[in-house]
Order: structure tokens, then sequence, then C-alpha cells
């Protein structure tokens, strides 16, 4: 039986991301989920859903890193994304 990728799945296999590009993400926070917005080259390029899981965010987000302008969201996944010396930046919600 063939597997069926999601659309996340996809884009993250074929997107090819060099250090001209200029990747922004944003990230809305929940107890139990994440929702996240990535921006390529002032464009919308992908929003999803998924698990609240530090690690697994700084695990996409390093396969980002050379393009990576800066992260922001609205809340403790910080401390997760600057040890991987992603650059992050703490929002005020409603900013």
């Amino acid at each position: 039986m063939k597997t069926r990728l999601s659309n996340k799945q996809n884009w993250l296999r074929n997107i090819n991301l060099t250090k001209d590009d200029e990747f922004y993400v944003g990230i809305d926070v929940h107890k139990k989920s994440y929702t996240l917005a990535f921006w390529l080259n002032d464009v919308s390029a992908i929003d999803f859903v998924m698990p609240a899981d530090n690690k697994k965010v700084c695990q996409i987000l390093k396969k980002c890193r050379i393009s990576l302008k800066t992260i922001v969201y609205e809340a403790v996944l910080a401390r997760a994304l600057q040890s991987e010396k992603l650059p992050v930046q703490v929002i005020a919600p409603g900013s």
C-alpha cells in the first residue's frame, strides 16, 4: 500500500532553500497544538497545525536554517529554539 504524504510533508521534502531566500516563521502556541505559518520570499508558503512538540518544531526548522531570517510567536518554545541556535523573537499577543 502506497503511503500518501501530507501537504506539509510534501512541502518540506520538496523545498530547496538557499542562503539568498528569505524564510520567516510565525508560530501560534497552544497547550496541545502549534500552528505554524511559513513565508518564503514575501509569499505565504504553507501553514499547518501540529501537536505541541518543541523537539519536532526544532527538527522541522533546522532543515530550513540556511534561509531562516526569524521566528516569531506569542508565547516557552523560545528556550528550545534558542538552544538550537535558531533566530527567535518573542512578541506580545496583539502586536
